[in-house]
């Protein structure tokens, strides 16, 4: 390569969350859009922790704890890829409009889990490795709940035996 020629930044692809809100709750200098699209793009998230003088990259690792300020410099350096024009303010008025539609596309550009989710995942794994385990720990939480033998897998010796002292 000549030492003359500038070098090209590759073009990154890179996926997108896309979500949408009611643009006229939107306090915004620019024309409010009904759709954004988010995208995780470190580079953006460097930029943005000098523009608003946060750890940003806390706020990622510990997404249930970060400040109001985290959360709308992360809104904005994910916003970034996407809308280039995108104004810190704007990505406040964004959460401010409708916080949890935001939030929820965070979550879900950060694959970051939902408590709820985390819980389903780990009854999941619990299930295929010790089905007896997950009948026990549900029945010792005194959640009521019934397994019928027509639907227990019938290679699965633990849901069969607990299917017969359900009913």
């Amino acid at each position: 390569m000549e030492k003359n020629k500038k070098q090209q930044k590759p073009k990154q692809v890179l996926p997108f969350v896309e979500f949408s809100i009611d643009p006229s709750g939107i306090d915004s200098a620019s024309d409010p859009q009904d759709s954004y699209r988010l995208t995780f793009d470190y580079n953006e998230i460097c930029d943005a922790e000098v523009v608003t003088g946060l750890n940003l990259l806390w706020a990622l690792r510990n997404l249930d704890a970060t400040s109001a300020g985290q959360m709308r410099g992360l809104v904005y350096a994910l916003l970034k890829s996407a809308h280039p024009e995108v104004l810190l303010s704007e990505a406040g008025a964004l959460l401010a409009a409708d916080s949890a539609s935001v939030i929820n596309a965070v979550r879900k550009v950060l694959k970051v889990k939902t408590a709820d989710e985390a819980v389903l995942e780990s009854l999941a794994r619990i299930a295929a490795e010790n089905p007896q385990a997950l009948v026990d720990m549900l029945r010792e939480a005194g959640i009521d709940f019934e397994i019928r033998a027509d639907e227990a897998p019938a290679s699965d010796a633990a849901f069969s035996d607990a299917a017969a002292t359900a009913q």
